[in-house]
């Protein structure tokens, strides 16, 4: 038989971005599917998500969140061009 030895838990989830939070939203019913508020959705025909509300500056530099931005930017041009 294998082991799995679990060292720490994390969670970044629309219900929440720790692991105390996401539980309780789940245990409390909680939806998190909303009208898109993080970018312009205009040209877009999905306009419900579950967006995840975190502020990068906790967690990242500023070179990391420009390499983040830049990777977001080319993400969106690929989807922009398959409608």
């Amino acid at each position: 038989m294998n082991r799995v030895v679990v060292t720490g838990l994390g969670a970044v989830t629309p219900l929440g971005n720790n692991v105390r939070d996401f539980w309780n939203g789940l245990k409390e019913g909680r939806n998190a599917i909303d009208f898109i508020k993080s970018f312009d959705n205009q040209n877009f025909k999905a306009k419900l998500a579950a967006e995840v509300n975190i502020n990068a500056e906790d967690y990242l530099d500023k070179k990391k969140q420009e390499e983040l931005i830049d990777l977001h930017n080319l993400l969106l041009l690929q989807q922009m061009r398959q409608y």
